[in-house]
């Protein structure tokens, strides 16, 4: 479906059929198990679970600069964040540090990012819980959709 503007409105589920899930063991990063089941889980499984992150690669990701995101906990300060590599040319910086710091409840405490020459890309970790409407009871599918409509329109505001 078109929307006014000329941008295409995905039905993010169906967007990630043919998406790659994975369980894994944040300490060997060893698969644990893989499928679709996990996105219909509640965000606080990775609470209950903090050994464990969940790494989804999709098509629709890649679509805005991003390879794939890993979801988890943060041990150390009990928040939930979002790890990501974000496919955008260096000199962005400032925008990317603008956007983010404005768009996050906590500002500049709410991300790390980094330049990685190496292979070109922003690591960027967000936290979850400072997106506005984040819930800890939404499903890990919800949340996957709340960082991808966050970087598509991070992406849109700088391009």
């Amino acid at each position: 479906m078109k929307s006014p503007e000329g941008l295409t409105i995905i039905d993010f589920k169906t967007a990630l059929s043919q998406a790659v899930v994975e369980r894994c063991d944040k300490e060997t990063e060893e698969l644990i198990a893989d499928g679709h089941a996990i996105l219909d889980e509640p965000v606080r499984y990775l609470k209950e679970n903090p050994e464990h992150f969940v790494y989804l690669e999709a098509e629709c990701f890649d679509r805005v600069g991003v390879d794939g995101v890993s979801l988890e906990m943060n041990d150390v300060f009990q928040t939930y964040g979002a790890l990501l590599g974000l496919k955008l040319q260096k000199k962005f910086g400032p925008e990317i540090k603008q956007i983010l710091a404005e768009t996050l409840t906590n500002g500049e405490d709410s991300y790390e990012l980094l330049f990685n020459g190496e292979d070109g890309l922003w690591d960027l970790n967000l936290t979850l819980n400072d997106m506005r409407g984040f819930s800890e009871e939404a499903t890990l599918l919800e949340a996957y959709e709340m960082v991808y409509q966050f970087i598509f329109f991070l992406r849109f505001t700088i391009e």
